[in-house]
C-alpha cells in the first residue's frame, strides 16, 4: 500500500506541477508504477513532441503578409486559428511536460498582439517556429531566433533602429532604439544582477541596429529590400549598422555587421548569470514560490552543462 500512495504521491506531483492537468481517467492510465511518473516525463523530453503540425496554419511567409495586410481581421482571424491549435496540443500529451516548457519560454520570450497587427498576425506562427522548435534545444539558438522575428523587433520597436554613424542613419538623420536591448539583457538573459551599466544597453542598441523587417509600404514602394515576395518578413539592413567595435559588460566586439549581433548574443546566453536568471525562474515555474539557493544552484549547473 505504501509503495502505491508514493506512487500515486509522483503521479500527482507529474500532472500537476510538471504538466497540465490529469485528464480524465490520466491517473489510471499512467499506472502505479514507482518510475511511471518520472517515465511519463522523460517520454516527453523529445524534439517532435512539442511541434504542432497543422496544415491549415499560415508559415512564416503567409503570416507576415497578414501582419502587413491592414486587414484587422485577417490578423485576428489568424491570430484565432493559431491559440485553437494550441488548446488542441495541449490535449494532446499525457502529461504536459513538453506544453509546460513552452509555456515557460513563451512567457519568458514574451509579446503581446495589442502592440499592432504585425505582431497579432505572426504571434501563433512565432511560438511555434521560434518557441516550439527551439525548446529542447540551445538558448543561443532560440535567443538569435527570438532576435529575427518580426513580431517581436515590432514589439520592441526596432525596425527603424539606426546607427547615427551609420550610412542609414546620416542619411535619414536615424537613431538607435533602446527597447529591445534592455529587454534582452534585463527580461531574457542577464537580469539585473549582472550589474551591467546604462552604457552597456547603448552600446548593445548599437548593435542591433539594422535588424528589421519590411514593411507595406518599404514593399509596396520597394524601397529597404523590400519587395512583395519578403513583405512582413526579417531584413538585416546593413546599411543602418552603427559601425564600428562595441564594448558590453567589459568585453570588446570587433565584428562587423551581423557577425556583431551573433557574437554578444552568444556570449549572453552562455553567461552565467544568464544561467542564474533563467535557474530561478524554472525553480518558481516549477517547484516552488520561494526558490532556495541549493535548488538554484541544482538548475543553474544542469542549464549550464
Amino acid at each position: 500500500m505504501a509503495a502505491t500512495s508514493a506512487a500515486t504521491t509522483r503521479a500527482r506531483i507529474a500532472f500537476q506541477r510538471f504538466g497540465l492537468g490529469a485528464k480524465p481517467g490520466g491517473m489510471a492510465q499512467l499506472g502505479t508504477g514507482p518510475s511511471n511518473a518520472y517515465d511519463a516525463l522523460v517520454a516527453e523530453l523529445d524534439p517532435s513532441v512539442p511541434l504542432i503540425n497543422n496544415s491549415s496554419l499560415l508559415n512564416y511567409a503567409k503570416a507576415a503578409a497578414v501582419g502587413q495586410s491592414g486587414n484587422f481581421t485577417a490578423a485576428q482571424n489568424n491570430y484565432t486559428a493559431e491559440w485553437q491549435a494550441r488548446v488542441v496540443k495541449a490535449m494532446q500529451p499525457q502529461i504536459g511536460f513538453a506544453e509546460r516548457l513552452v509555456l515557460f519560454w513563451s512567457n519568458h520570450f514574451s509579446i503581446s498582439i495589442q502592440k499592432a497587427e504585425e505582431v497579432m498576425g505572426l504571434a501563433g506562427e512565432y511560438e511555434r517556429d521560434v518557441i516550439r522548435k527551439n525548446v529542447f534545444g540551445k538558448l543561443s539558438d532560440m535567443l538569435l531566433a527570438v532576435v529575427q522575428h518580426p513580431a517581436m523587433i515590432c514589439y520592441l520597436d526596432n525596425e527603424f533602429s539606426m546607427g547615427p554613424k551609420s550610412q542609414g542613419g546620416i542619411w535619414r538623420k536615424g537613431s538607435y532604439n533602446e527597447n529591445l536591448a534592455r529587454e534582452i539583457m534585463e527580461l531574457h538573459t542577464v537580469g539585473l544582477a549582472a550589474n551591467y551599466t546604462q552604457t552597456d544597453v547603448t552600446s548593445f542598441a548599437e548593435v542591433l541596429t539594422g535588424m528589421s523587417f519590411i514593411e507595406a509600404w518599404e514593399a509596396n514602394e520597394g524601397v529597404d529590400g523590400g519587395t512583395q515576395a519578403n513583405v512582413g518578413q526579417f531584413i538585416y539592413e546593413s546599411t543602418w549598422h552603427q559601425p564600428g567595435p562595441q564594448t558590453i559588460m567589459g568585453k570588446t566586439y570587433s565584428q562587423t555587421g551581423q557577425n556583431q549581433v551573433i557574437a554578444v548574443l552568444k556570449d549572453l546566453a552562455a553567461s552565467p548569470y544568464t544561467a542564474q536568471h533563467i535557474a530561478t525562474k524554472l525553480v518558481l515555474h516549477f517547484i516552488t514560490d520561494t526558490p532556495t539557493a541549493d535548488l538554484v544552484t541544482h538548475v543553474q549547473t544542469a542549464f549550464q552543462n
